[in-house]
């Protein structure tokens, strides 16, 4: 994960820093647990540990979906910030993103962390609807606490989302996937060359081989 500062030049926009990033957080069991923090101060994001442990560690996703997650949530917690778009006063009015904010964040969701070059697309898809997943996540518990006079509001306005979300997510055609293909990301590369140290919780092969699968 590119973690310089300032901000760099994509497709005719500027991409400024990542106001949030991901991290590892070591359990005592020895489990690698992702975590979304805010960049300066290394804080966890309280709201994505609920959701990451009630949605995903709960259930038994491995710590690779986690990360995949972490990372589509920490773009999209990043993007609200840098648009000044107070989260918890969107989801209470019901009126979440526009589609002209979807837009820009599917464009977004393409790029690369460090803000140079674009992302496989179906990787990008993926960073897109995971936020799209949190954000109904904590929509629910306000819905849940809402008067019934407003639920059919909050009803309509929750599949007028989910609407603009299909139609703004991340596409793209056989053959942009293909250029796409040509190369690895930033974090794709970061997590092959994490995944082949010998020592490494996420390394998958068998304690005997893996020096030999890091040599090789």
């Amino acid at each position: 994960m590119d973690m310089t500062s300032g901000s760099t030049k994509s497709r005719g926009q500027t991409v400024k820093s990542a106001s949030y990033v991901v991290t590892d957080f070591k359990l005592a069991s020895g489990e690698a647990m992702p975590l979304v923090v805010r960049r300066q101060t290394r804080v966890p994001d309280a709201y994505v540990l609920r959701y990451l442990i009630v949605t995903h560690r709960t259930p038994g996703s491995s710590s690779n979906t986690m990360r995949n997650v972490c990372q589509g949530i920490a773009v999209g917690l990043s993007y609200l910030e840098e648009q000044a778009i107070d989260l918890m006063e969107r989801l209470t009015s019901g009126l979440f993103l526009s589609r002209d904010e979807l837009a820009t964040f599917s464009n977004r969701c393409l790029t690369r962390v460090n803000g140079r070059g674009a992302v496989v697309t179906q990787y990008a898809k993926r960073r897109f609807l995971d936020f799209a997943e949190y954000l109904l996540w904590r929509f629910e518990a306000i819905a849940h606490r809402a008067a019934q006079s407003d639920l059919k509001f909050l009803n309509d306005q929750r599949s007028g989302f989910r609407k603009r979300v299909k139609s703004q997510c991340p596409k793209g055609s056989a053959g942009a996937l293909q250029r796409d293909r040509l190369g690895l990301t930033d974090e794709q590369r970061n997590l092959l060359l994490e995944v082949i140290k010998p020592d490494s919780p996420r390394n998958p092969f068998l304690a005997k081989f893996r020096r030999r699968n890091q040599a090789v």
